[in-house]
This record gives C-alpha cells, structure tokens and sequence, in this order.
C-alpha cells in the first residue's frame, strides 16, 4: 500500500486530470477508463 499510493495519485495524476475533464464534458474517453481500472485495483 505504501509503495503503491504514490503511483496512483503522483504518476497517475494525468489519467485523474483527463478523466475530470472529459466526465465534466460529458463524455467518457479513454481517461476514464484507465481511473475506473486502476482505481477499482487499488
């Protein structure tokens, strides 16, 4: 959990970012799919 924490939020920063904005558009893309993904994992 320690080591996995700052590769999800610090490297993974940029899928958060894109995914915020593409919901906030409203609509899905690629971006959403890797938080969803990685989000569920961690």
């Amino acid at each position: 959990m320690l080591l996995a924490t700052p590769v999800q939020f610090i490297i993974g920063k940029q899928f958060y970012v894109g995914a915020y904005k593409a919901l906030r558009n409203g609509s899905a893309n690629m971006d959403v799919l890797a938080v969803m993904g990685s989000t569920s994992a961690f």
